[in-house]
Parts: structure tokens; sequence; C-alpha cells
């Protein structure tokens, strides 16, 4: 589930909660800013914002934001050697204040708006931004929607990449070109599209395209309808020479007409698809697609954290 969509059902659920909201990191730190976990009076909590170290500490400071009704800014340091024996036991080497808030309306949550989220001053908290920031320091935010994945095929390997984004919170749409068929064994749910007739399948700006289909002809077509649309990730299951052949029967007339790519719209086809990670299963294969998409969504290279002198 989207992480924001649990801290909005726990938000619903329980009538007490204070949001708690990553605002600012030097050095190391398990999340960035931006980063926001629901506290709620009865002990619950959605979303992530460190590796359950902080949790006591936020629980007990959320509990005081929650009698007074005043947000506070908490501030952890664990540069210090020291703090290891001493303090939070944490060892990250970093500097992470996290602002608490009463929690009295989330709804700016499940929409892709900009928030403003103020750490200076008598009015601490997080609001709508339509302008420009007005607080003298503030965390200023554009809160983005999540992920679109549009897997093409509906076969045993596509159930776990559907599985594992959504697990990472990603919007999943599974698209089937076969026509339904109560004798073909159902693996995962998807809705069914006329290879002929592509048009009504919505590609979503920035969306990640997968072709898993295994059939050649319905590649072609969807390449044709994929290809010129603004899609940010189109991956093609298969060796390189089937994509290569793929793209010399799009400029085909087939099923519809002739399509000829431009140099641009084929930087972002990937093929084969996914990251070098030795795959062989359909659930290995599923999470090199999934490291993939998320390393071009973020600008990354896929690289070994070890090799870099930071990790962020």
């Amino acid at each position: 589930m989207h992480e924001r969509q649990a801290i909005l059902e726990l938000w619903a659920d329980c009538p007490r909660t204070a949001l708690a909201t990553v605002v600012e990191v030097k050095g190391s730190a398990y999340r960035r800013a931006g980063a926001r976990m629901l506290l709620a009076a009865d002990g619950r909590s959605a979303g992530v914002i460190n590796g359950g170290c902080l949790d006591a500490d936020l629980h007990a400071r959320a509990q005081m934001v929650l009698e007074t009704g005043e947000a506070q800014l908490a501030c952890y340091d664990t540069t210090s050697a020291q703090d290891i024996v001493f303090g939070l036991g944490l060892g990250c080497r970093g500097v992470v204040k996290i602002l608490l808030e009463p929690a009295l309306e989330l709804s700016w949550l499940a929409q892709n708006v900009t928030v403003e989220v103020v750490t200076e001053g008598n009015h601490l908290g997080t609001r709508v931004l339509n302008g420009q920031p007005g607080a003298a320091r503030s965390f200023v935010q554009k809160l983005e929607p999540p992920q679109p994945l549009l897997i093409f095929g509906a076969g045993a390997d596509v159930a776990p990449l559907a599985a594992i984004g959504r697990a990472v919170g990603w919007q999943v749409q599974v698209v089937d070109l076969r026509a339904p068929n109560p004798a073909r064994p159902t693996f995962v749910e998807a809705h069914f599209a006329n290879p002929e007739n592509l048009a009504g399948v919505k590609i979503p700006d920035g969306a990640a395209c997968v072709v898993m289909t295994h059939n050649f002809l319905h590649d072609v077509e969807i390449l044709k309808h994929l290809l010129p649309s603004r899609a940010a990730y189109i991956g093609v299951l298969g060796p390189r020479r089937r994509t290569d052949e793929l793209l010399e029967s799009v400029g085909k007339a087939m099923l519809s007409a002739p399509f000829s790519p431009t140099a641009r719209q084929l930087e972002r086809l990937f093929a084969p698809v996914g990251l070098d990670l030795g795959a062989e299963t359909p659930e290995e294969i599923a999470l090199s697609i999934v490291a993939e998409v998320q390393a071009i969504k973020r600008g990354k290279g896929g690289d070994s954290l070890r090799e870099r002198g930071s990790i962020h």
C-alpha cells in the first residue's frame, strides 16, 4: 500500500493522531526530508521515518503534542560517537529534525499539491501552499502521485511483478490482450484490451510500462502504442534479438498502421528489461524490473552503494 494511503486510513480510523514529518537532515539518516509518519493515541502508527530506533521517543512526544495541542520540533543529533553508548544508540552520524503536529486535517495527502511545513515561529505545522512560502524557515514539498506501472500481459510471470509493484506503493494496472476465456488459468487480475485498438489504454505521463505478453504480434502493437506516449520507461521482456525484430515490425503495417520511432523515443526503451541481478525465476526477474524502474525514476545507475562515498 502507498505510504500516504496508509496514513490516511489510520487518520480516518483514529480520532486522535499526530503527524511527524522529517523536515531537515544533515549527514546520514534512515529517511530524507519529506518522509512522514502518523502516530495514534492508542499506539498505532502508519508510515516509516526511521528504522524503529526513534519510535518510543516519537510516540512519547506525540502524546505531548496531543495533550497540549501544540506542535513541536524534535532534533536528534547522532554525530557524536558517544551517542552509541549514552544516547539513542543509532550510530548514524547525522542530525535529523522532525516536526510533530496534531493531525487535524490530512485530506491534502490524497492530492498532488505543494505543502509548506513551517519549522520556526508561532505557527508550526503543515499547510497547503498556493503562493510563495510565507515563513522565515520552512520545508516546501511537492506531493507526487504514486508511480504508474502498466504491465502488458497476464501470465504467471506477471503476478510477482504486480505484487512487488504494489508493495512499493506504485499504482499497478495489468492489461491482457488475450480475450477472456474461462478455460484459461487466471494468474493475476487484469482488464482486456483489444490488440487491434489500443487507443483506449491510457498511458499516464511518466508511467513505467512493461511488455511481457509472450506474443510477438501483440508486442508489436503495444510498442506502436507506447513509443509515441509520454511514458518514462518502456521495458520489453525477452532477448535483444527479439526486440530488434519487434522494432523492425513496428515499421510495417500489421494490425495497425506502421510507425517509425525517433531516437529520442527509443532512449526510453529498455530491452532486455531489468537490471543485471542474475535473475532466473519470475520473482527474481520481477525484482530486477522494479529495481531498474526505481533507478530510472530517481536518476540513478543502479550501482552498489558501497561504491559511493555516501548514501545521499
